[in-house]
């Protein structure tokens, strides 16, 4: 028996880059200089913190932007309620991964109707694939990788 798993998270990289960029442009906007105007990663969040409820919005926005031209779905950024501690404004924006129900329902019914025979499972945000042998995963994998999904799809544990 062979065994892999099929995720979804961002590519962190990307991630980062957006936040470096973001970060970046802070000195460049003149409303912004000498403010409290910061972008934060974090391990599974990017933490933005202003002077105002505006400013927020406009980084919340300038940040998307960023994320877009790194070509990561907004899908995996959840926004926080903002918050006021002392006189800065921050919001908590978390960076979800896992596959939903949804997308896990394609993905078992595209292996089923593929030719190699393989058990799928839906756990946990991932769906876990089991074939009779390392070169059917392999064959699995390869069959997958052809087909153009929109969201990032990730494999890993390809063990024997």
């Amino acid at each position: 028996m062979a065994s892999f798993d099929i995720f979804c998270e961002p590519h962190m990289a990307c991630v980062k880059t957006a936040v470096d960029h973001a970060n970046d442009n802070i000195p460049k906007r003149h409303d912004w200089q000498g403010t409290s105007a910061a972008y934060a990663l974090k391990a599974n969040a990017i933490e933005l913190t202003a002077s105002s409820y505006l400013q927020l919005d406009q980084m919340l926005q300038e940040l998307c932007w960023a994320l877009r031209r790194e070509l990561v779905s907004l899908a995996f950024i959840s926004v926080g309620k903002p918050k006021k501690l002392g006189g800065d404004y921050t919001v908590r924006l978390g960076i979800e991964r896992g596959l939903t129900k949804d997308w896990a329902n394609y993905l078992i019914e595209l292996i089923d109707g593929m030719p190699i025979k393989a058990k799928c499972s839906y756990q946990n945000g991932e769906v876990q694939v089991k074939t009779e042998d390392l070169e059917q995963a392999q064959q699995l994998i390869g069959q997958l990788r052809l087909h153009p999904f929109d969201i990032p799809i990730h494999y890993r544990n390809l063990e024997a």
